[in-house]
């Protein structure tokens, strides 16, 4: 998992394979970790709860 996430950034990153070990989980697990990397929690005040509950719910909109 670490190794596959080494190159999340990169144009070749497999999601289908990130996917498959996480299942629910990806798209918050993607998405604090973009956020995380490009400094956007800080930049905009945005607490970690407030993102989660936002990213719960996409999942919950989209994916259930």
């Amino acid at each position: 998992m670490i190794k596959l996430m080494d190159n999340f950034d990169k144009w070749d990153f497999d999601i289908f394979a990130y996917s498959e070990i996480l299942q629910e989980s990806t798209l918050i697990h993607f998405g604090f970790k973009l956020f995380q990397t490009y400094g956007l929690l800080e930049k905009f005040s945005i607490a970690d709860q407030n993102f989660n509950n936002l990213l719960q719910g996409v999942r919950a909109a989209t994916y259930e």
